[in-house]
């Protein structure tokens, strides 16, 4: 039980590291978009990179916590936006 518990601890670090690259990249690439005079589609750009930032807070809370359920919740709730999104 031991070594599966700290194959698991070693996947959520994992997987923590990862949603950390990830925000940099959207911040990297929300600052690439946001020079010069600012206009309509920075403020669209803002509120993309806001919600995305708050969710992988939030989801990397949950990791932190062991709370799965509210973490699959996250996951499912960015899936649906997605599929709504593309759906347009």
């Amino acid at each position: 039980m031991e070594n599966s518990e700290k194959r698991s601890d070693e996947a959520a670090t994992a997987v923590l590291a990862d949603i950390k690259r990830a925000e940099t990249e959207i911040l990297d690439l929300y600052m690439q978009h946001c020079r010069g005079p600012v206009g309509y589609q920075h403020f669209y750009l803002f509120g993309i990179a806001r919600r995305a930032l708050a969710q992988s807070v939030a989801f990397r809370q949950m990791i932190a916590q062991r709370n799965s359920l509210v973490g699959s919740l996250l996951i499912r709730m960015q899936l649906d936006k997605g599929a709504i999104a593309e759906s347009w």
